[in-house]
């Protein structure tokens, strides 16, 4: 090793490799989301396969996760309601909000 590259230290292991793949994507991800805020993992894999780019689904989780896109009820930080309340909401994708706290008691 020391004579390949002229130091005796070991060379980084692991991390992410591949995430410059899905990130070519990122500016048409971005647009399937601002189009249609409903969609699912499932969805956005299979629309980018229609086009031949192939991702599995942990990798747009990973994805969205990196680029802070999280999968949120509408009514965020709020209590949920009693099963089978009428005016709740499917999750959908949302931009994650930095703070999401109850109001600290003073």
């Amino acid at each position: 090793m020391a004579a390949a590259t002229g130091s005796p230290a070991a060379r980084a292991r692991g991390g992410d490799c591949l995430s410059y793949r899905i990130e070519a994507h990122a500016g048409r991800i971005h647009a399937m989301i601002a189009a249609q805020d409903d969609l699912t993992l499932a969805d956005i894999r299979a629309r980018l396969a229609d086009d031949g780019h192939h991702f599995a689904t942990g990798a747009l989780w990973r994805f969205f996760a990196r680029h802070l896109v999280a999968w949120k009820k509408v009514r965020s930080c709020r209590r949920a309601g009693s099963p089978g309340h009428p005016d709740t909401t499917a999750g959908v994708i949302r931009q994650a909000s930095p703070i999401c706290a109850p109001a600290m008691p003073s």
